[in-house]
């Protein structure tokens, strides 16, 4: 078994570069740290980052898009841990984001949260466990 130095980061095929980089950054809060021309490829990259989180979407003919109604290959969907579950729910309802069903607890009792981002990719909300020491 080899060893993990960490996560590298998830990349995502979309449909409309401008409107998904609206939503990372304006909506989940990513910072743009990178875009590229990758001619030779046939496409687009745009690296975004939110702590150690690293998101590259990828756009143009060299990186088909291929909907995500159902699993798009081996991937279900990405998961991001948030402070407060109700205000991140509440600024996705405002941007009229797909749900899929309200905030729900897991078999362990953490709350979760189930949505569609700009391209019918799933992503899950989880309430950051803060840790309550004494004293």
């Amino acid at each position: 078994m080899f060893k993990w130095a960490g996560q590298a980061h998830a990349a995502l095929r979309v449909r409309d570069l401008e409107r998904s980089l609206a939503f990372y950054q304006q909506v989940l809060g990513l910072k743009l740290e990178k875009k590229q021309e990758i001619p030779a490829r046939g496409l687009t990259l745009v690296t975004l980052r939110q702590g150690a989180f690293v998101l590259e979407l990828l756009s143009g003919p060299g990186a088909p898009f291929s909907p995500a109604g159902g699993l798009a290959g081996p991937w279900d969907h990405l998961a991001l841990y948030v402070e407060d579950l109700e205000e991140a729910v509440e600024e996705l309802r405002r941007q009229g984001m797909p749900e899929e069903g309200p905030i729900r607890r897991a078999a362990d009792g953490v709350r979760l949260y189930f949505f569609r981002g700009p391209d019918g990719e799933r992503w899950e909300l989880i309430e950051a466990q803060v840790e309550r020491g004494e004293g």
